[in-house]
């Protein structure tokens, strides 16, 4: 790209980090057009529509980066991210083990396999894959991914019991704690959320699928753009969003 190019991508790019999706979409379309071999502006692309609920396009965006560029790591991140979404958790397996092959490093592909580790339970993995992120994108502000990873640790034994309110003896009650901590598995009604310390009677976590639509900036992982908790409960969820690492 010539000087132009670099500032029109660094502008999309500030949309993007802004939380403009829409905008950003738009911006990233453009470069798309007059560049159809860019990368960067395909998976920024994606990253932007993913953000916007729209995984469909973002799958085909982070497919395309990799037609362009096989070797493009964080381009199996976000199509592991896409599957996390849909609940497909052997693509997910199947996208961070091809990234992580290609770039050991690549922060994002420990992050979801963290994720997959402790909706499977194991916590002791979970909390490595997540430390691992944390080391490798020391310069973000993730306090939420700092408390899944100190969740992860205490679920596998190694902080102190005392730690713990009453013992986590049950996957139930390992998931109501990680709950405690923004990560809960759990999709299905919970009448005592509010005793429970959680922000909605569904006890899911929030950052497990942005919480954004196109058209009215609401949605939930459970119900996609459609809340039951109503505008206050989508106002809570779009103060805490999935983080743009």
């Amino acid at each position: 790209m010539d000087n132009w190019g670099d500032k029109r991508f660094d502008a999309a790019l500030d949309l993007l980090e802004e939380r403009r999706f829409v905008e950003a979409v738009e911006a990233f379309s453009e470069l798309i057009a007059m560049s159809p071999d860019m990368t960067g502006a395909y998976g920024n692309r994606g990253l932007a529509y993913l953000n916007l609920g729209m995984e469909e396009e973002a799958r085909h965006d982070f497919e395309t980066v990799l037609q362009l560029d096989p070797e493009d790591a964080m381009g199996y991140s976000m199509l592991a991210e896409v599957a996390r979404f849909h609940g497909e958790p052997e693509d997910v397996l199947r996208h961070v083990n091809s990234a992580l092959a290609i770039n050991p490093d690549e922060p994002q592909a420990h992050f979801i396999r963290g994720w997959l580790f402790a909706r499977a339970g194991q916590y002791e993995m979970a909390a490595i894959d997540l430390k691992r992120h944390i080391d490798l994108t020391a310069d973000v502000d993730h306090a939420d991914v700092e408390d899944f990873h100190n969740a992860c640790e205490i679920l596998a034994g190694d902080s102190p019991e005392d730690d713990l309110d009453q013992p986590i003896d049950t996957p139930e009650k390992a998931d109501a704690f990680l709950g405690l901590h923004g990560w809960s598995f759990n999709y299905h009604e919970n009448p005592e959320f509010e005793e429970d310390g959680l922000p909605c009677p569904f006890a899911h976590c929030i950052r497990n699928r942005p919480p954004l639509s196109p058209e009215t900036g609401e949605g939930c992982p459970v119900f996609g753009y459609s809340c039951p908790g109503g505008v206050e409960q989508v106002g809570w969820c779009r103060e805490h969003p999935p983080l743009l690492d």
